[in-house]
């Protein structure tokens, strides 16, 4: 979480974006001392018809549990021992802007992001680390690039005549064209029991809450649902159990009109290219609760020296109010809460960002 809104943070005036991918595949060597650890049975020279033998990991591999925090250290590593001679900004590249192997930045010209996205790439090369699969909104910048070190999608493309197409970045749906922050539902085949619910509403991916009103009411449903299938209630509802034709309507209506979402967009940068240099930036958060849950909306109110205004969505938060009765002013003070737990976590954010 606390990456994503970072990403959203360093987009605030920048206008070239730049998203990428390492490889690093057995690229970090594993301590002759820790190799025990990674023990592995396999076939004799690769024959399955051969003996069972153990063998001991050299490299690191992805899918251990050590792995992102053996990347990230390599990586970082890396840009401390090139930092003098690639620069400060592709050292601070590396050290604020991954998650892991992917990496999220912004910049105010083609030519700063060409830059160091060239001087990256080198100062990773010297530890055999690939930076490609790199996606830009700016055509310059992706012109730049070898075709091979282009993300997919776009490493036939044809500038001059095909559109910009959305990217997926650490949950997030990126539309390259249109400069915003979009999403892309794919509702799984599911049968309508407790476990379909469940499934259903944990496969809309929204780490930034912008769809956060329309998630609350399907956890309300399932929670209805939970509650029914615990002990000692008049109707016990397994996980597998068809149902009821009285919920099943209503679940219906919430799962078809989850396509809805894809006509949602939130601009990724928070004022316009044009808007000038910002003399004064405040957050505001709004909070508010309902017998059913309580919601936060986080905004960004920037000023210029001309004395306009722009102001962008943030981030969004929405919480199940207890099943203990309780009162309103209760829950307002509990959304009162979470709302200055949001700004605190933007701010923390912006702080080790900038």
């Amino acid at each position: 979480m606390n990456s994503l809104l970072g990403v959203l943070v360093r987009f605030r005036q920048e206008d070239v974006a730049l998203m990428c991918d390492v490889e690093q595949v057995h690229s970090f060597y594993v301590n002759p001392d820790h190799r025990n650890f990674l023990r592995f049975l396999w076939f004799k020279d690769n024959n399955p018809s051969g003996e069972i033998v153990e063998y001991r990991m050299l490299v690191h591999l992805f899918g251990n549990a050590s792995s992102p925090a053996v990347a990230t250290f390599g990586m970082r590593k890396t840009a401390e021992d090139g930092g003098e001679e690639f620069g400060s900004a592709a050292k601070e590249f590396v050290y604020n802007d991954f998650y892991v192997d992917d990496g999220l930045i912004s910049r105010p010209t083609d030519q700063e992001t060409i830059e160091l996205l060239k001087n990256t790439q080198a100062m990773l090369a010297t530890a055999w680390l690939r930076l490609h699969k790199a996606i830009s909104n700016s055509v310059p910048v992706m012109k730049a690039l070898p075709a091979e070190d282009r993300g997919e999608s776009v490493r036939d493309f044809d500038f001059r005549h095909d559109t910009l197409p959305t990217q997926h970045s650490l949950g997030v749906h990126w539309d390259l064209e249109g400069e915003a922050f979009t999403f892309h539902v794919t509702l799984p085949e599911r049968p309508f029991t407790r476990r379909g619910v469940l499934s259903i509403i944990n496969s809309v991916y929204d780490p930034l809450g912008l769809a956060a009103p329309v998630i609350l009411k399907g956890k309300l449903l399932l929670r209805q649902l939970v509650i029914m299938g615990k002990q000692g209630s008049d109707t016990p509802l397994g996980w597998d159990d068809p149902l009821p034709e009285k919920l099943m309507c209503q679940w219906q209506s919430w799962r078809n009109a989850l396509v809805d979402l894809e006509n949602v967009s939130v601009s990724r940068c928070y004022h316009s290219k044009d808007f000038g240099r910002v003399v004064r930036s405040e957050i505001h958060s709004f909070s508010d609760a309902r017998k059913d849950g309580t919601g936060v909306a986080t905004y960004l109110r920037q000023i210029n020296e001309s004395g306009d205004v722009s102001v962008a969505f943030l981030f969004g938060q929405a919480r199940m109010a207890p099943l203990n009765p309780t009162t309103i002013p209760r829950l307002e003070l509990c959304g009162a809460v979470l709302s200055s737990q949001s700004v605190k976590k933007l701010l923390r954010v912006d702080h080790t960002s900038t």
